[in-house]
């Protein structure tokens, strides 16, 4: 479940967010959802162990299984940290990034792209305001996915940074709050692999 968890949270962050956050250079926000995959698909390996072990009677295995869980709870931790710390930064960052994005938007494919998936996703229209286009140049995004016209007073009147450092800190802190329990459910495995292994190796369990 955990596993499971951590490669979906990734994979629908990579799919649906990558293009946007891609462009916020300070913040690596498409390295956290790998580095999510990543651990997702370790503790799916190593559970695939922990299970081998506990089936066998293996005490070796067990030990392997708590070793390594204790490890990835710890890069936990430290993740934890830093997205507490990198926290604060997202609002100045994606201000830069949002104004970098509406500047470009004529010129650049993928500035454009990113823009408008923001632009109809989260029904926002430029970095802070519609006005942030030139009134001839407002894109059609920016008043719905199937807009034949847009100009400044139809457009959605809020700006996408604000729109997009909302998403983002309500997505940080639904994971943060995840991870803690996933976390102290790793714990509770670790504590029951060694009772499990001590067993073991002192003949509790052998048949």
């Amino acid at each position: 479940t955990q596993s499971t968890w951590g490669i979906v949270v990734g994979a629908v962050y990579l799919t649906r967010w990558s293009d946007i956050t891609s462009h916020v250079d300070e913040l690596s926000y498409s390295g956290v959802a790998v580095i999510v995959i990543a651990l997702g698909t370790a503790v799916a390996l190593l559970a695939f162990f922990g299970c081998c072990g506990a089936i066998t009677e293996n005490a070796c295995l067990l030990i392997i299984y708590a070793s390594c869980i204790t490890v990835l709870v710890l890069l936990q931790i430290v993740a934890f940290a830093l997205a507490l710390v990198y926290k604060g930064e997202i609002p100045a960052q994606v201000n830069k990034a949002a104004s970098r994005m509406v500047a470009g938007y004529k010129n650049d494919t993928n500035l454009r792209k990113a823009m408008d998936f923001a632009q109809i996703e989260l029904k926002c229209c430029g970095a802070k305001k519609p006005t942030d286009y030139p009134i001839f140049e407002v894109p059609l995004s920016c008043c719905g996915k199937d807009a034949k016209s847009c100009n400044w007073k139809t457009a959605y009147q809020t700006g996408c940074a604000d729109k997009i450092t909302d998403a983002l800190k309500s997505n940080m802190s639904t994971i943060i709050y995840c991870s803690i329990i996933v976390c102290l459910l790793q714990i509770v495995g670790i504590a029951f692999a060694c009772m499990l292994s001590q067993g073991i190796s002192r003949g509790y369990y052998s048949v």
